[in-house]
């Protein structure tokens, strides 16, 4: 039996009840949104309240109020009828609505145990724990989901890490900033957005800028402020909409690396990061199948690197980054890394090989394929549409243009690297992305061959580690059979 009050399976435990208006507030939302976009009218009809077409939109919004009703009743019973205890070594989250459920997680099973806070959290004072065991049928997404109040949170989780053998629990809460091993300043969070930018978010939102600028300049409409902001409509709010949306996509990282901190604890890493919505994350060192390093187009151009965990749990949804460093050169990341992950210390040295010059085959084989399925299918559709023939020239030249430089950029990015604890595989096109994998860590390994691997005796392959869906397999580049069992060799021995 366990100790403290979890000790007892009578002692049944559920969530904080502001779960329930968390989980009914997307339609609160919509209600929310609905009043404020009449509000004018609302409040301009007020004295006509009694007539007929007037107390037919009372109705509608009576029916809007009696829909949220439901759903927040639904939610209440939900969450009064779902209960979680500890148990002789087993966690137990049990529902007893009309679809009854239970669900038993062995502690020893468990891979991740974090901490989360939204801005609705903040507000309440509560925290989310999210819970991630050793599956991969679920590893692309957190297995338990528990909201608690602060002192709750902190006590079950570590009654929890309790449990797994970890007795020695520093929380997150109680670190000051000085006691993290790498601590990011805010210019060092503005230039990680920089250096990671989405080349083609840059290109759009200059692109929503130049075209602005004509349009306002040299348009056949002299938009104003006070017509823009009247109308909303036409070439010029288009632009500005497209202008927005790039800069929220240049900017979000800012908010979800603020205040990004990192330290090595044991054998745990912990991280805390996060301006709308903070992120307490715990890797168990042990759980790291590899480690990815990121190079976006302006990274590559600055020569920095950005470094992940790969491991079952962490970064496993929208909100979360299994990041361990953020943007920094490759005399930072060896700096940092011999104190946050020893185990991977050297990786960012390793020289990589480069694909066999036979591969120039493959690539001059799949241009030609595609080549002749581009002409094809403007054929098909020149049969049923009438095109101009410039238009089809200059569309099949663009499409020839992007393949070949797009396969140029990815010859001179893909490669590899067999060393005697780890495997590395180079990919990417305009962004690089760097994968180490520890030779324990690789589950199995599946070779591929092509028509063309007949003529060049080049073969490809695809590992596979135990991770989310998105890093479970990765491919090697086309190389001969004899790198295959060279990795075979290294996995046997480790």
């Amino acid at each position: 039996m366990t100790s403290g009050r979890f000790k007892m399976e009578q002692n049944k435990m559920r969530c904080h009840i502001s779960i329930v208006l968390e989980n009914a507030g997307r339609l609160l939302g919509v209600l929310f949104a609905i009043v404020l976009a009449q509000l004018d009218n609302i409040i301009d009809n007020i004295s006509d309240l009694f007539q007929m077409e007037v107390r037919a939109y009372f109705v509608g919004f009576g029916i809007v109020l009696f829909l949220f009703f439901i759903v927040l009743l639904f939610h209440l019973n939900r969450w009064y009828k779902t209960t979680i205890c500890l148990e002789r070594g087993l966690l137990i989250v049990e529902r007893n609505t009309l679809n009854k459920s239970k669900n038993t997680y062995t502690i020893s099973n468990i891979s991740n145990i974090d901490m989360e806070q939204s801005l609705f959290e903040r507000l309440i004072g509560t925290y989310k724990i999210k819970i991630d065991t050793n599956s991969s049928a679920l590893a692309d997404k957190t297995d338990i989901k528990i909201v608690f109040s602060k002192l709750k949170a902190i006590e079950f989780k570590r009654e929890i890490m309790s449990l797994m053998g970890q007795v020695e629990v520093t929380d997150l809460l109680e670190i000051e900033d000085n006691d993290f091993d790498v601590a990011y300043s805010l210019k060092s969070i503005v230039m990680n957005c920089f250096y990671t930018a989405n080349i083609f978010s840059v290109l759009f939102l200059i692109g929503g800028v130049v075209g602005a600028f004509f349009l306002v300049r040299y348009g056949e409409t002299n938009y104003t402020i006070h017509d823009l902001v009247k109308d909303a409509l036409g070439g010029l709010a288009a632009i500005l909409i497209a202008i927005i949306s790039a800069i929220y996509t240049l900017s979000i990282g800012f908010f979800k690396f603020y205040g990004f901190k990192v330290r090595r604890k044991g054998e745990r890493i912990q991280l805390d990061y996060g301006l709308l919505r903070k992120n307490m994350l715990t890797i168990p060192v042990d759980k790291i199948n590899g480690i990815r390093v990121i190079q976006p187009f302006f990274s590559r151009i600055f020569g920095r690197y950005q470094v992940e965990a790969i491991n079952i749990g962490t970064g496993d949804e929208k909100n979360e980054s299994s990041s361990l460093l953020l943007s920094c050169t490759k005399e930072e990341v060896k700096m940092y890394m011999a104190v946050l992950l020893p185990e991977f210390e050297d990786f960012v040295e390793k020289p990589i090989e480069k694909q066999s010059t036979k591969y120039r085959l493959h690539i001059a084989f799949n241009i030609l394929v595609e080549l002749i399925v581009s002409v094809i299918i403007l054929l098909i559709i020149n049969y049923f549409v009438a095109i101009p023939s410039w238009i089809e020239w200059v569309a099949l030249g663009s499409f020839f243009i992007i393949i070949v430089v797009g396969y140029i950029f990815s010859y001179y990015t893909v490669g590899y690297y067999v060393g005697e604890k780890y495997l590395i595989i180079s990919r990417g096109i305009f962004n690089k992305t760097c994968l180490s994998i520890r030779y324990e860590k690789i589950q199995h390994i599946q070779m591929n061959e092509t028509c063309m691997s007949k003529i060049t005796g080049l073969k490809r392959a695809t590992i596979f580690i135990l991770a989310d869906l998105l890093n479970s397999s990765m491919a090697l580049p086309f190389v001969e059979e004899k790198i295959f069992e060279k990795v075979a060799k290294k996995m046997i021995k480790a």
